[in-house]
This record gives C-alpha cells, structure tokens and sequence, in this order.
C-alpha cells in the first residue's frame, strides 16, 4: 500500500509522462457534496463522484464515475450490468483493487490496479462538459482536465471502460 503522498506523486507523474496537461486546485480533504461546494466550487468545469462498487460475491468490481453531487440507481445500474445487486467495496478491497483509502477514490487511481480488476463506467453526460476535474490519488487537490486530456487519459488506461448514462435516483 502507498501512502498518500506516494499516490499523488505516481498518478501525476503519469500525467506529466505522458503529456496530460493540467491544472491543479489544492483544498481541504474533501468528503462530502457539502464540502465540494464550500471548498471546490470555485473550481472550473465539472467535479467527479467516484463509486467503487463490487458484485455481492465479490468477484467483479466497477469504479462509477458521474458528476459530484449525483445520486446513482444502485437497482438500475446492476440490472444493466448483469448483477443482481450491486455494493459498495469495503476499504481492504478499495486498497486491494485501487491502492487509496476510503474519500481518495479517483479514476486515478486505476493506475494502481495492476491485475485490471476493475471496470470502469464513466457517466456519458462528463463528456459534455468543458473541463472536468478529479482527484490525483488524495482528497486535498484537484486536477482540471480538457476533455482532450480526459480522452488522452482514457486512450492509455489498460483498465476496460465504457461510457455509459448512469441511471440517477430521482431527488
């Protein structure tokens, strides 16, 4: 297991390896919606949720990215990913699967998921906005990214992907 400042270092020197331009916001640990929109409103373009999410036998696991504050259909999305339910990982899997703790999840951090167990589903309206900005590994910065950046970081994520509309629950 990395610790934090090794995570943030590796996920942003991927980054800077590969030419990802961005731009970085530093902030308070980050936990809720509320803190987001105290904390990380003045950021530009459109936050990240983060779901890390497993199937009930723990033999499959997703990372469900949609925009911060969204609320996604558990029931719905398992019924469309061929699950009958779908949970939550819990932090020994997080830090199995993904190598960052609880509150630090991020489409970062599949650079540590060496054995590509993780799929990942990315909320289609993300790529509609101009900027979108996620967490490097820790909850106390953000990077903002273009959308050719995003697309530049999903073409070399060895991790399966799929842009898909997350179902949402109605507020």
């Amino acid at each position: 297991m990395r610790d934090h400042a090794e995570q943030e270092k590796r996920a942003l020197a991927f980054l800077v390896g590969h030419g990802i331009a961005y731009e970085r916001y530093d902030h308070p640990a980050l936990f809720t919606y509320e803190a987001v929109q105290e904390h990380a409103a003045h950021i530009p373009g459109v936050g990240t949720k983060n779901l890390f999410l497993r199937n009930r036998e723990g033999s499959r696991y997703f990372l469900v990215v949609v925009a911060d504050g969204e609320r996604v259909d558990l029931n719905v999305l398992a019924d469309r990913v061929g699950e009958k339910k779908l949970l939550f990982g819990n932090p020994d899997e997080l830090k199995r699967c993904l190598g960052v703790e609880p509150g630090s999840v991020s489409l970062l951090g599949v650079l540590n998921d060496e054995e590509r167990r993780v799929h990942i589903f990315i909320d289609q309206r993300l790529f509609a906005a101009d900027f979108v900005h996620l967490h490097p590994n820790i909850n106390t910065c953000s990077l903002v990214l273009t959308q050719e950046a995003l697309k530049k970081l999903l073409a070399l994520i060895k991790n399966t992907w799929e842009s898909i509309e997350v179902p949402k629950l109605v507020k």
